[in-house]
């Protein structure tokens, strides 16, 4: 399973090799309306106030919206005050992939920033410590091969659950819980299940970050947003994809694709503080 936007994952026939590898000079943080900090490679960086398109070579998702963009910040003020909050504090986390196929370690430290938890941690130290001793990245870092990356960097501090299933309707369930859950109610919200839309948020942090199928392949990034039936995508390939809102279907149908390296649907990982450390 090829984990990069730059190239190809096993399994998947989109063929990008006209995209010439990036430079890390070349890498920029996430823009968004509010002027959040960001976290990159090389730092933190303001928004230069540049509108951010999704390129027509890349088409992410069907519908995808950019952030930076009249439609893609009207959806960002739409959220409440837990959804904002949870976007600045992703702001600040994110980080780009700084080799052609690290977007699951890129997500990683994103997500080890998100919570508090980065420490020692860089992409490189997640690449030689952690993925090849453990042999958990080949061909790419597949679902199951990320949850024990972040079960490795988590220690005992951190619970991590896999969310997997062919079926769209069955994940959609689960998946609008999470999302509720890590960013608030929002008008978009209408599940039809009092369950879900009743029922109170667990206090602390959430964390998702997603593994799913794109027309260049598959991909890891963390999902940063939730607002009127769309999810915020913080793509760690942010110079191919910036950052991008995309409706929920489109997001459902790229996360249940089926992985023909693995033999198993796509997915996505929750992370939370575990109550036991």
């Amino acid at each position: 399973e090829r984990d990069s936007g730059l190239g190809r994952r096993s399994g998947d026939k989109a063929s990008v090799s006209s995209v010439a590898p990036l430079a890390l000079q070349e890498i920029r943080p996430p823009m968004t309306s509010n002027s959040y900090e960001s976290r990159s490679s090389h730092g933190k960086a303001q928004h230069e106030g540049r509108v951010a398109k999704v390129p027509s070579d890349l088409a992410p998702l069907a519908g995808a919206i950019p952030l930076d963009g009249k439609e893609g910040r009207r959806l960002e003020a739409a959220m409440g005050p837990q959804g904002g909050i949870a976007l600045a504090t992703w702001c600040s986390a994110w980080e780009a992939q700084i080799r052609q196929s690290w977007c699951a370690p890129a997500s990683a430290m994103a997500a080890l920033h998100f919570l508090g938890r980065g420490g020692r941690w860089t992409q490189q130290r997640i690449y030689s410590e952690v993925l090849l001793p453990h042999g958990l990245m080949t061909k790419g870092v597949s679902l199951s091969d990320g949850r024990r990356m972040m079960e490795i960097l988590g220690t005992r501090e951190l619970k991590v659950e896999e969310r997997c299933s062919s079926e769209e309707a069955t994940l959609e369930h689960v998946l609008l819980a999470d999302l509720r859950a890590a960013f608030g109610d929002t008008p978009g919200l209408r599940t039809g299940n009092p369950a879900v839309q009743d029922s109170e948020a667990p206090v602390g942090p959430r964390c998702l970050l997603a593994n799913y199928w794109r027309p260049s392949g598959g991909h890891w990034s963390p999902i940063a947003g939730w607002a009127e039936g769309h999810v915020l995508i913080l793509d760690t390939n942010n110079l191919r994809a910036p950052p991008h809102w995309v409706p929920l279907p489109a997001f459902l149908y790229a996360l249940c694709r089926h992985n023909e390296v693995t033999g198993r649907p796509r997915g996505y990982l929750l992370l939370t503080p575990s109550t036991s450390a």
